[in-house]
């Protein structure tokens, strides 16, 4: 993730926090719950599949304690060329990749260093002291691409330690505070896992606005090669990954 330059400080300050991703231990230490002005971030991502202004409970808890709202633009076509010729990327941007179009939103000035008015170091002493190596190889690509090894970014996937071990990128989650109100049911295979979807929509039933509660949804995006949520649900239950356009086992 990356800030962009042209922030007032109180604004600069509260982007830089969302970006690190450390929400509760730092926004602790900014203005908000509900007095005055709100703040509104723009959130550019080459990653996100939705567009508008974010919803649910961590958007509303953004807003409640901290009187932020944040706007995702994602990356549609003609998006990244038309936001780098207005000269304005976003207050928070989120990169695919450190490629062509990274080096060059750097080069035109359009990201914003993190070593100003040291904030980094007020704000993200931990970073700092426990991940070094994550933020020299941000350094690295500026130093290599401009002559400058300014920072201007956290890679994915960081660990404090290089032998720590990733977490699964796809995963079981259940709703805990339904889960826990049907009684903490075990799931022992998949037709347990599905007994226990199904008493949790039966508990539910309608969401607030009236509409019907589904356990399971679909939707169209990522299915290319293989049809995701099937993919996922091996990877998650199996641990099988895909390759080209069948699964195997790591």
């Amino acid at each position: 993730m990356h800030k962009v330059r042209k922030l007032g400080k109180a604004k600069k300050l509260v982007a830089l926090l969302l970006t690190l991703v450390l929400a509760m231990p730092l926004l602790s230490g900014c203005s908000g719950g509900g007095k005055g002005e709100t703040i509104t971030l723009t959130a550019y991502s080459q990653l996100a599949n939705y567009n508008g202004e974010m919803t649910g409970w961590f958007a509303q808890m953004m807003l409640e304690r901290y009187n932020v709202r944040i706007i995702i633009i994602s990356d549609e076509e003609g998006v990244y060329e038309s936001r780098m010729e207005a000269g304005d990327l976003g207050d928070i941007v989120v990169w695919g990749n450190n490629g062509e179009q990274y080096i060059n939103a750097i080069k035109q000035g359009l990201l914003w260093e993190w070593d100003d008015e040291d904030l980094l170091a007020d704000y993200g002493p931990y970073i700092l002291e426990h991940m070094p190596a994550a933020l020299q190889a941000n350094r690295e690509i500026s130093e290599r691409e401009t002559g400058a090894p300014n920072l201007y970014g956290f890679g994915h996937n960081v660990a404090a330690e290089a032998d720590d071990i990733g977490t699964f990128f796809y995963t079981w989650d259940l709703r805990w505070d339904i889960y826990s109100a049907i009684g903490y049911p075990s799931m022992r295979n998949l037709s347990e896992f599905l007994d226990v979807l199904e008493a949790m929509r039966d508990y539910v039933e309608v969401h607030d606005i009236g509409n019907p509660v589904y356990a399971v949804s679909l939707w169209q995006n990522w299915d290319g090669t293989m049809v995701m949520y099937v993919k996922s649900m091996a990877t998650a239950y199996y641990g099988y990954d895909e390759f080209a356009m069948g699964l195997y086992g790591p």
